[in-house]
């Protein structure tokens, strides 16, 4: 389960996907309120006799097939020193293609 906002829990048992001792994983929860955005198990709902279980993330699939880019423009890029485009240069500190110019 996932929490997109704040969620009262009251006084049910839930395990949350912390940073603990043994490293990332569910540890119990001992708060009443938990923060949005935070993953947790309710533990009634784990069946009886389940002692542990785990993630496996060697066949997962990301959506990412393939990453496309254009190639560079043959035109400078120019900018100025807050990083704002410009058309072309001003008068002052410039940064053309990475590389600052100064125009009197």
């Amino acid at each position: 389960r996932g929490a997109a906002a704040a969620a009262a829990l009251g006084k049910q048992e839930v395990l949350t996907m912390q940073n603990g001792a043994n490293g990332v994983g569910f540890y119990k929860y001992n708060g009443e309120n938990l923060a949005g955005f935070k993953a947790y198990i309710n533990v009634s709902d784990i069946p009886s006799g389940i002692k542990g279980f785990a993630f496996d993330f060697e066949d997962a699939a990301d959506g990412i097939e393939t990453i496309e880019h254009s190639p560079m423009a043959s035109e400078q890029s120019i900018c100025n020193v807050a990083g704002q485009r410009l058309s072309k240069m001003q008068k002052g500190i410039n940064i053309v293609n990475g590389k600052k110019v100064i125009v009197k």
